[in-house]
């Protein structure tokens, strides 16, 4: 029989808990101008799935959609956080690298044309748009209209 102890005077940190803790960071910070450099911070530290060779087991699912839905939530907050700055550019790249690791998730689509739009790139965020039209839910349809019709 094999045992691994580790020293208690060392202090271990998973990704996750630092994670975690980046996010908790910035529902703490109050100063605007630190928040987006907290938001790129934290995002960097999540990698993907808590155990992906275990995703399939019932006992490690709800771990890992906790983390990812903590990790969309704090990529949704950073591309809003970008649009109230004008920041369009930035947030479209968010959109995308975000897409990259969710590619169904609508609301990410949304401001993905969003950005596009503002950023006067209107035939391309048409063109995007009739391809994630049959995806999106009327109220995301409602709101391309209003964000994308405003720059005309």
């Amino acid at each position: 029989m094999c045992g691994v102890a580790l020293n208690p005077h060392y202090e271990i940190q998973t990704d996750f808990e630092r994670f975690e803790e980046a996010c908790n960071k910035i529902a703490r910070e109050g100063n605007h101008e630190v928040i987006s450099a907290l938001y790129h911070g934290a995002m960097d530290l999540y990698k993907g799935n808590l155990l992906p060779r275990f995703d399939h087991m019932q006992w490690q699912m709800p771990r890992s959609a906790y983390y990812e839905n903590m990790y969309l939530r704090l990529v949704k907050c950073c591309i809003a956080n970008k649009f109230d700055n004008h920041d369009y550019a930035a947030a479209q790249k968010t959109a995308v690298e975000a897409l990259a690791r969710e590619p169904y998730d609508t609301d990410l689509m949304v401001a993905l044309t969003i950005s596009m739009c503002k950023q006067g790139n209107r035939n391309l965020a048409y063109s995007y748009f009739c391809r994630i039209k049959p995806q999106l839910a009327e109220e995301q349809i409602d709101i391309l209209m209003k964000h994308c019709q405003k720059n005309k």
